[in-house]
């Protein structure tokens, strides 16, 4: 941080995220913690791989254990919440209206004229 600043460094979890046999049996108080804790240093955003991106992948609702997990870091972390993985341009746009996410970081099977075509903001980098 002594090179850039907070305002420049980001930061990217994976809550719920599995890998091999390495779980956590209360991610929420685990991941609420980190999220509360990064809020304090100030980070351009927090990066999260969506606790969803299973079931939303197959066109299914989110379990409300993922959606728990959301809204917990939401909660937390005070900056700009970034979410990736399983979204489609609805889904993206409902995320953000709700609230839920202040970025999306990817929306699957979709080049950007599609993206554009169903509504959904492009941001310029």
């Amino acid at each position: 941080m002594r090179i850039w600043g907070p305002d420049r460094i980001g930061v990217r979890l994976s809550p719920m995220g599995k890998m091999n046999d390495i779980h956590d049996d209360q991610p929420e108080a685990t991941f609420g913690y980190i999220a509360e804790r990064l809020s304090d240093y100030r980070f351009a955003y927090l990066h999260i791989v969506n606790p969803a991106i299973e079931q939303m992948q197959r066109g299914k609702e989110p379990s409300p254990p993922a959606l728990g997990m959301v809204e917990t870091i939401r909660k937390k972390f005070k900056g700009t919440l970034m979410v990736a993985g399983g979204f489609q341009p609805d889904t993206a746009a409902q995320w953000l209206r709700e609230g839920k996410a202040d970025l999306i970081a990817s929306v699957a099977s979709s080049s950007p004229i599609s993206i554009c075509r169903s509504g959904c903001a492009l941001a310029r980098l």
